[in-house]
């Protein structure tokens, strides 16, 4: 199949990650793949085998124009089967910039449970919901979140799992050493790691608060927090009035994250809402133990493995932390390696890669009046 996969962004982020990642699966089964970018400068790897087109957009009404009129140029010249959208912008230009295709299939992949912009973007979705042949999101609380506000129909949305690599997410014990010798972490430490934009969603403010209770009980704890965003200041601001900053560490943007994990001896994740977070699953490949406020597809993610505590609690996110670390678990313990088996059956690429494909076939089928499996 030729498969075009268009991207608001492909910069550094869960769902850009998504993206490269799918791309080079799709390219190592024999299909022909095509990213596009609608804004913003690559900061991804371009895969093996797979063309990259940037288009450089600009936020204004006459670029958005612009973007769809050579979105549709671009899309025309290489003639995909599929055009799969990744995030609120790319969804919608991408349906509308094939509305003249009648032979594309369109799918529009959400990521979270809200993609921001408000009531707006969810109009433009229900505005446009019949150009798309499917719209997918990573959990059943997206999904049905989606389905209350109307952004598409039932029978033209499922759920669609994130993929990870777990080629790349394992624990690495000579990682460990390198990673916790670079941040001067004892071994006798315990390491909490947290990643993710430094942005509303991920509720750093509860997590600072939980963690200055949990120095009070365990002083060796320490607290390392992965990206950037516009909450920086903020957070670095908190974090030294309330005396901690011997504790926490903001770090900023790393890609080293596989490393980070097997540096560390806990995940934390604090976001009061969520899609279907793919660092739970990275998390999970590491064999890393996991507490995590209960939002979103969290707890779809971890299947029963690891510790979720309700949102925007931090005495509760504190008690779970603390609990966590008292356990001092060996990446060997049977219920972290069960919870890696169980992960990699439903969330590595080739599991996932497949069904992307099968989910094309079947929508291609559809279409086209055919009996593709």
């Amino acid at each position: 199949m030729r498969i075009a996969l268009v991207t608001t962004t492909f910069s550094i982020g869960g769902a850009e990650k998504q993206v490269r990642d799918l791309a080079s699966v799709f390219s190592q089964q024999g299909h022909q793949v095509l990213i596009v970018s609608l804004k913003g400068e690559t900061q991804q790897e371009i895969p093996d085998g797979v063309e990259l087109i940037e288009l450089h957009g600009k936020k204004s009404l006459v670029g958005l124009v612009g973007i769809v009129w050579r979105l549709a140029a671009a899309l025309r010249n290489w003639k995909p089967d599929v055009v799969h959208g990744h995030m609120v912008v790319a969804n919608i230009l991408s349906r509308i910039a094939c509305l003249r295709s009648r032979s594309v299939v369109v799918v529009s992949r959400a990521h979270s449970v809200d993609e921001g912009g408000g009531d707006l973007r969810i109009l433009a979705y229900r505005l446009t919901d019949r150009l798309a042949d499917m719209t997918t999101n990573a959990s059943q609380h997206a999904v049905n979140n989606y389905l209350k506000r109307k952004a598409s129909k039932p029978g033209k949305i499922c759920v669609a799992s994130n993929g990870v690599d777990f080629d790349k997410y394992k624990f690495s014990p000579v990682k460990r050493e390198i990673l916790r010798k670079e941040f001067e972490i004892s071994s006798e430490a315990l390491l909490c790691l947290a990643v993710g934009r430094l942005v509303d969603a991920k509720d750093y403010p509860t997590l600072i608060d939980a963690f200055a209770k949990v120095v009070d009980v365990l002083p060796i704890a320490k607290l390392i927090i992965v990206g950037s965003g516009p909450m920086k200041d903020f957070l670095q601001q908190k974090i030294e009035i309330l005396g901690i900053s011997k504790s926490i560490q903001l770090i900023g943007m790393r890609t080293d994250i596989p490393e980070l994990m097997s540096a560390a001896d806990l995940f934390v994740l604090s976001s009061a809402w969520e899609g279907a977070p793919l660092v739970t699953i990275e998390a999970l490949a590491c064999q890393l133990p996991i507490v995590a406020t209960d939002c979103g597809g969290v707890a779809d993610n971890l299947n029963g493995f690891g510790s979720l505590v309700s949102v925007g609690d931090s005495a509760m996110l504190a008690e779970g932390i603390v609990d966590e670390l008292r356990l001092k678990r060996v990446r060997t313990d049977s219920v972290l390696v069960e919870a890696r088996r169980n992960a990699k059956a439903r969330f590595s690429l080739a599991a996932v890669g497949n069904r992307w494909i099968y989910l094309y076939k079947i929508l291609y089928s559809h279409k086209m009046g055919l009996n593709i499996r």
